[in-house]
């Protein structure tokens, strides 16, 4: 039997991906540039937004969404953030590196978003935020969590990593929340 070879260090660009790359070297920008600011103005144009901002990472955008609400409206050490049960790792882990306490809500059993029959049983005095994290191509039902926040004055940091291009009720996700939030893996 002839063995297969498995390359494991082939690399293919295309021409136009060289073209692009070229005009990155020649700006002399290797981090934020023309590229950069046309990628945001764009992908804010598509979720219906005024701004976006790339990060280096999702998890950074959602520590710098949670620490901007945190300085700007004065949350203390310990406040809550509700979390769904089922989400990835980052979106507890930005509530603990901001000092606040994540407070995991139980998923809904079809669609394993955070379920908005289970919000309120986990509101206390503390609680500040919620973090609905829209999963598999699916949308957290925005439309109950919204109410829920409304009724009890908290702010929403929409996660829709895995969901772009999702619409909600005609809204693209990602556009939803009080601060919503779209990361890119």
């Amino acid at each position: 039997m002839k063995r297969k070879s498995i390359p494991i260090a082939d690399l293919k660009i295309s021409a136009k991906a060289k073209k692009y790359i070229r005009r990155v070297l020649d700006s002399n920008r290797l981090s934020y540039g023309p590229f950069t600011e046309k990628f945001e103005r764009e992908f804010a144009k598509i979720h219906n937004r005024k701004f976006a901002m790339v990060t280096n990472s999702g998890t950074s955008g959602l520590q710098i969404a949670l620490q901007a609400f945190k300085e700007s409206l004065g949350w203390d050490n310990d406040d809550e953030v509700l979390v769904p049960a089922i989400t990835f790792i980052a979106s507890s882990n930005v509530v603990l590196h901001n000092n606040l306490k994540p407070i995991f809500v139980d998923v809904e059993s079809n669609y394993y978003c955070i379920d908005p029959t289970k919000i309120e049983e986990k509101i206390t005095s503390k609680t500040r935020a919620i973090l609905p994290v829209h999963l598999f191509g699916q949308s957290a039902d925005m439309e109950s969590i919204s109410k829920i926040a409304k009724k009890h004055n908290l702010k929403i940091i929409e996660d829709s990593c895995e969901t772009m291009f999702v619409s909600y009720k005609n809204k693209p996700v990602g556009s939803l929340g009080i601060f919503p939030f779209t990361r890119l893996m």
